[in-house]
């Protein structure tokens, strides 16, 4: 590289022209360029705080955390990003002092995403902040990739082009030239194009699937109405990169999965049943490895939150179908039987689809567990490793057996597997129960196939 290839290259770093007085334009969000030259940093500042303090009292009405949390968040903001010194100069900062402003900035622009779907004018509270972090913290030259990510849940309005015609996007080596077209038409960005995109750029879906997990680690799992617009974007994505069988690569599905995982495992509810969705999509058009599969039942029926227990259950069924699952873990089991209403769950589900695959498997793993709990109490204690939380197997079965309408084939095959293992064991099944209940189960079962 010539000297002057470096000369030119270091007046592309951020603050580095308008340090040297060479760029004296002004960048503005809400202002045309004449308009802009002539507001001071004291009317922007004042602008930037009443955009402040009414973005702090619509999310302290909205959110479902606690007042202390939101207060906390904006007296970071309050004294930090809107201090009342601004006089403040980033192109002149250290290196860690720009690296914890940079921390600060991201956590705001995640606070504030969810309400970029207003349209930028004076009137938007959200702009309004967002023109004094432009003006003074030239958020659109050192804060790109935040600035563009939390806009992008938006990215079919208004808001979402002014914000990206701020950005310089000539580099082709930049990871958002792509985007340049889009800033230079004025026109929207279509959910098509944003999906074409990720399937071609791994690491822009790894940046889309990252997201909500940013967001909530900002947020908290609570805070449903800022976590609603990221969620959707991050579950039409994952779909949507989905849709094509023959473009689906393996870096992708691997992307795709550990994000899965990770949604599966979260309190936000919003998140698993995103999760759920995704996952269902996924194991429609791909077939899994045995080892990815294991993984992502053992993790989907251990966390299966009550309130989406029958979307968990759903799914758990659509990957038994798809994935050629032939076996149950004992703890999947467990999991499984630890779900509230399982039986209700399952026979809801039969009613509307054909689930006797699913029921198969899972009876032919519940049965041997279960008929342990009619012996003698010494072999049941021996048997269970003292283990006193347990599911009651046994009940469960009985309840399954009741309510479910079984094809005469697997009827057949669950009266024999029982039969099979009552002989092997040797269970004494009325010294077991005194109460005679196992003696009942056994009729009914047995009234049930004939």
């Amino acid at each position: 590289m010539t000297s002057l290839a470096r000369q030119l290259e270091r007046l592309k770093v951020p603050g580095v022209q308008s340090k040297l007085g060479i760029d004296t334009r002004r960048v503005s969000l809400l202002f045309d360029p004449k308009d802009a030259a002539n507001e001071d940093r004291l009317s922007v500042y004042h602008l930037g705080k009443s955009g402040l303090d009414e973005l702090y009292a619509i999310i302290k009405r909205s959110s479902a955390n606690s007042v202390n949390e939101v207060n906390e968040r904006f007296q970071l903001f309050n004294s930090t990003l809107f201090s009342s010194s601004i006089d403040f100069q980033r192109s002149i900062q250290t290196r860690e002092v720009n690296e914890k402003l940079d921390e600060v900035i991201r956590a705001f622009l995640i606070e504030i995403s969810t309400y970029l779907y207003m349209r930028p004018t004076v009137n938007s509270p959200p702009h309004k902040a967002l023109e004094w972090l432009i003006y003074r913290y030239q958020i659109y030259e050192y804060n790109v990739d935040d600035l563009i990510m939390c806009t992008l849940p938006h990215h079919d309005t208004e808001s979402f082009v002014r914000i990206i015609k701020l950005i310089n996007l000539r580099d082709p080596k930049s990871k958002w030239n792509w985007l340049l077209p889009v800033a230079k038409a004025g026109v929207p960005l279509s959910r098509k194009t944003l999906i074409t995109h990720a399937r071609a750029d791994v690491g822009f879906l790894h940046l889309v699937c990252e997201l909500p997990f940013q967001f909530i680690t900002v947020l908290s799992a609570e805070s449903t109405e800022q976590l609603r617009s990221v969620i959707a974007l991050y579950t039409a994505v994952c779909i949507g990169v989905m849709q094509r069988r023959s473009e689906i690569k393996e870096e992708l599905v691997s992307i795709v999965v550990h994000a899965v995982m990770a949604g599966l495992k979260s309190s936000c509810l919003d998140l698993k049943a995103a999760s759920y969705m995704i996952l269902s999509q996924l194991c429609v058009v791909t077939l899994l490895s045995p080892s990815v599969v294991k993984s992502l039942i053992k993790t989907l029926t251990k966390y299966v939150d009550r309130s989406l227990a029958k979307e968990g259950i759903a799914c758990f069924a659509l990957m038994v179908h798809t994935q050629n699952v032939q076996q149950l873990s004992p703890r999947v089991l467990r999991y499984l039987s630890s779900v509230p209403h399982l039986a209700g769950l399952l026979t809801s589900l039969s009613s509307t689809y054909n689930i006797q695959v699913v029921l198969r498997l899972f009876l032919e793993t519940l049965v041997p567990a279960a008929i342990p709990l009619v012996c003698t109490s010494d072999e049941t204690d021996e048997m269970d490793g003292g283990d006193v939380d347990r599911p009651c197997y046994f009940s469960l079965l009985r309840e399954l057996l009741d309510s479910l309408e079984l094809e005469s084939s697997l009827a057949d095959d669950v009266t024999r597997q029982v039969v099979g293992q009552l002989a092997e064991r040797r269970c004494n099944i009325s010294a077991a129960c005194a109460d005679d209940e196992a003696i009942k189960t056994w009729k009914n079962l047995a009234h049930s196939f004939s």
